[in-house]
């Protein structure tokens, strides 16, 4: 009881001061794929289907969420990279941020390498009101990764990734009220993963 509580916000507070984080902003998971799946169906069971912009790299945790979210009236908008990889820009201001609901990217691709410079789309999302999830799952641990700094709403994250056990996963959020919960029967987590 009490000291499997105690142990428990003793790793909240660790990790949270790794990443840059609030204790209260992180969230336990089973790994990234259910991190990065309550993040995506989370912000998005409060809305009415609007448009989700995502880049074609994205990994198979993020792009099937979003296959389904699309079978559910969902429109998806493919952030365009250029050549090494990267985002363009220059087609943020062109984005429709009327429509615009929830944007997701790869911080760091695990096949290419390579790390995305979100600063620039992170502002705009905020200046709309637009979340912001960051897949980190192969970016912390490996790459100074600071959730305060980065200025998103989201961020996804798996302790395999950087030689902690399989099955532990983590999802911070700048607000846990932006998210619905995803799984009920317990009190675990704040209420918003039983």
């Amino acid at each position: 009881g009490r000291v499997a509580r105690r142990a428990l916000e003793d790793a909240r507070e660790t990790i949270a001061a790794i990443v840059g984080a609030k204790p209260e902003q992180l969230i336990f998971t089973s790994g990234g794929t259910e991190s990065i799946n309550l993040a995506l169906f989370g912000f998005t069971a409060k809305q009415q289907p609007g448009t989700i912009a995502l880049t074609g790299g994205e990994h198979p945790a993020t792009v099937e969420p979003c296959k389904r979210l699309k079978r559910s009236g969902w429109k998806l908008q493919t952030l365009e990279v250029d050549s090494d990889g990267l985002l363009k820009e220059q087609q943020y201001e062109s984005l429709p941020w009327d429509d615009l609901k929830l944007a997701t990217v790869i911080l760091a691709h695990n096949e290419t390498g390579v790390i995305q410079d979100v600063e620039p789309l992170a502002k705009m999302c905020r200046e709309r009101g637009v979340p912001l999830h960051l897949d980190g799952v192969q970016g912390v641990g490996k790459i100074p990764v600071d959730f305060a700094k980065l200025d998103v709403d989201a961020l996804s994250f798996g302790a395999h990734k950087f030689h902690g056990p399989r099955g532990i996963g983590g999802l911070l959020l700048r607000d846990r009220r932006a998210i619905s919960p995803r799984s009920f029967g317990g009190h675990q987590e704040a209420g918003s993963r039983a």
